[in-house]
């Protein structure tokens, strides 16, 4: 695994939004995947999908 760096203002909004994530009530899973995705941190299945995105 490869260290990610992020400027301290998104290393803190990344802590903040995944702290209220983790209390949503009805689903915090996916509340928690979707800050991550929201801050660049994707699952390697998803790898091939988001780099032909990028590619489009």
């Amino acid at each position: 695994m490869q260290n990610t760096y992020l400027p301290d203002t998104a290393w803190f909004e990344l802590a903040a939004n995944l702290t209220n994530a983790a209390t949503h009530p009805i689903d915090p899973e996916t509340a928690i995947k979707e800050a991550l995705a929201s801050a660049g941190i994707m699952p390697e299945m998803c790898r091939e999908d988001c780099e032909v995105s990028e590619a489009a």
